[in-house]
């Protein structure tokens, strides 16, 4: 018995079986490797979407140290400015054991100019760290 083929693009029917015909394209149902990559790519366009679009935070800027240390002679003048005493706990310091320490630290954008410069003992200067010298009397004081 003949049933009647058709020809899916174009709708021609045609005999089957027969010499010459090609054969008849049957309608495959889509794999799962299929699905999962069209899902993929769908997944894929609203991860760079959403990477493309998001706010980005500011990037952090970073502050430059004054890289020149302060000279032999500054010193003198500041430990002598300030009667060779720390101007935080009133310690007697020499020039072996004083520190010269930065009004507004350079970690908070200070400078090396005498205005911005104090002596100090190694252990308040060590404990100030990075804070601002009334922030460090404020706190410790």
């Amino acid at each position: 018995m003949l049933v009647p083929q058709y020809f899916i693009q174009t709708g021609e029917q045609y005999p089957a079986n027969q010499p010459g015909f090609p054969l008849p394209l049957k309608a495959q149902p889509p794999s799962p490797w299929s699905a999962l990559l069209g899902v993929g790519l769908v997944l894929g366009g609203l991860w760079i979407a959403a990477e493309l679009f998001s706010p980005q935070p500011a990037p952090r800027r970073r502050r430059r140290y004054q890289s020149d240390p302060v000279s032999m002679a500054d010193k003198e003048y500041v430990s002598i400015r300030d009667g060779w005493r720390c101007t935080y706990c009133g310690r007697r310091v020499t020039r072996r054991t004083r520190h010269i320490d930065h009004s507004v630290s350079r970690a908070n954008g200070g400078t090396n100019h005498l205005n911005n410069l104090r002596v100090s003992c190694s252990a308040c200067n060590l404990s100030k760290g990075a804070l601002n010298s009334r922030e460090f009397i404020r706190i410790f004081r």
